[in-house]
């Protein structure tokens, strides 16, 4: 049942929120299965923040999953690069991997910092910031929800200051070698 109720962890998902906590959940890899034609759970429970995944150049990932929900509420809220994302392997070793459990820390880490910035906000208030700073909340869709979160934005909204522009900003190589990072 992907109704936002019932299977038991989206239940589970709706109790953390409902005491506090902001649930940041994966969307799911299984668009290509195309069988339920809405999103899988616990993306499917209220006020949680679903992540899908997009590639390199802001585009969806081909199996990042979409929406909407039962309650046709658009799904995911947000996506964050989950294509060809360097990881470190079990080995230790520097490489590629894609899904969106690889976009979904980024958007947990990414609210963290906001959350750590105004400690007031509650969860619900912090997943409105985080989508009413992506790059197509005025335009949100099933594919990409409101899009890619903007860090600048949401903290230019949580300390009354606006966003500042430093011109373009190189940092390579991506990964580092050698112990060295270039700006």
């Amino acid at each position: 049942q992907l109704d936002g109720k019932t299977a038991i962890i989206t239940i589970g998902a709706k109790m953390a929120s409902e005491r506090g906590v902001l649930v940041v959940n994966s969307s799911g890899n299984d668009y290509d299965l195309a069988v339920w034609n809405l999103i899988s759970f616990p993306s499917d429970a209220e006020n949680i923040l679903s992540v899908g995944s997009v590639k390199s150049d802001r585009t969806k990932s081909g199996f990042s999953l979409g929406g909407p929900t039962a309650d046709n509420r658009i799904k995911p809220e947000v996506v964050a690069m989950g294509s060809s994302t360097v990881v470190i392997n079990d080995s230790g070793n520097i490489t590629t991997s894609s899904g969106t459990s690889f976009s979904c820390p980024l958007v947990a880490g990414f609210a963290a910092g906001l959350w750590q910035a105004n400690p007031n906000l509650t969860n619900v208030e912090l997943r409105q910031l985080i989508i009413d700073s992506s790059s197509q909340a005025n335009n949100p869709d099933n594919s990409l929800g409101n899009g890619i979160p903007n860090y600048n934005a949401a903290m230019g909204n949580i300390l009354g200051v606006e966003e500042e522009t430093f011109g373009d900003i190189e940092i390579y190589p991506n990964p580092f070698q050698d112990k060295l990072l270039k700006i």
